[in-house]
């Protein structure tokens, strides 16, 4: 969850979700 509101309004657009934010911060 923390790395996914970290990512929250820089890399956060319409198509992408904080799940998948955190998905990707992940990888």
């Amino acid at each position: 969850l923390e790395a996914g509101l970290c990512l929250y309004g820089h890399d956060i657009t319409e198509d992408t979700t904080p799940v998948e934010a955190g998905l990707l911060w992940l990888v």
